[in-house]
């Protein structure tokens, strides 16, 4: 059962003229508190992580993450403040980035300022979706998850064994090697610098609220599979799957 769907975009505004100004640096608890209050959008939990700037705005509770590439202001999700801000920021934003001669990009918006984003002249380019869930209220019962509860049900009759590392009791620095080994092969594989701009990294030694979860067999050959878990305002729950990997 999908309680909502997070509609990926992408926006796109092209600037010209030139002038630099510095954003602020990261202030880590500020950050915070805007994401859990603001971050309707859960690729706004990825602004918490290092390899991002961080656009703040001069006098409102507001924020971007972003990385400069090629003469584009890329965003990693939506603007992060509150809707009643949301035009006075982005045309911040734009101010910004037309000073210093750049484009503007957000890359996996959701549906949320979406209009606000055409009214500014942007262009849009739909390119995926996520499902996003309410554990509260998930259920493996009805027709429209009949699919899941079978593979359910078979996962239990295989000796599937589900497990959390609990990261915070008690650290298991050789699991840690490996989970990260699998993590930095995967993204080596797919040699591309925008999965790790956008799902992230490991930050085994800053989890906040992600948790990591295990998957094992009853035989010798055991699979680690890592979510990402992010708690928005509304409590809902964003998984990805970010690496599968076979042991022997």
């Amino acid at each position: 059962m999908i309680n909502w769907i997070s509609i990926f975009y992408i926006v796109s505004l092209i600037n010209t003229t030139l002038f630099i100004r510095h954003s602020q640096e990261i202030n880590n608890n500020r950050l915070r508190e805007l994401v859990v209050k603001h971050g309707q959008n859960p690729i706004s939990y990825l602004t918490l992580e290092s390899d991002k700037k961080i656009f703040y705005s001069k006098n409102l509770d507001a924020a971007v993450a972003y990385k400069v590439v090629r003469g584009i202001f890329v965003c990693c999700g939506d603007i992060i403040c509150s809707d009643d801000d949301s035009e006075i920021f982005l045309n911040e934003i734009q101010n910004f980035c037309k000073q210093n001669g750049w484009s503007v990009l957000f890359l996996n918006i959701t549906g949320h300022y979406l209009n606000l984003y055409k009214a500014n002249n942007f262009r849009i380019a739909k390119y995926g979706e996520d499902a996003c869930f309410n554990l509260s209220e998930f259920s493996l019962k009805g027709g429209k998850i009949a699919t899941v509860r079978s593979s359910y049900n078979r996962s239990q009759r295989e000796g599937i064994i589900v497990k959390e590392y609990k990261h915070a009791f008690g650290r298991d620095y050789e699991l840690e090697k490996k989970i990260k080994e699998i993590s930095e092969e995967w993204l080596e594989n797919k040699n591309t610098l925008e999965l790790s701009f956008m799902l992230g990294s490991v930050c085994l030694n800053n989890l906040l609220d992600r948790r990591i979860f295990m998957v094992f067999t009853l035989i010798i050959i055991w699979w680690v599979l890592l979510f990402y878990y992010h708690f928005l305002i509304s409590q809902h729950i964003y998984l990805k799957l970010l690496v599968i990997k076979k042991w022997t």
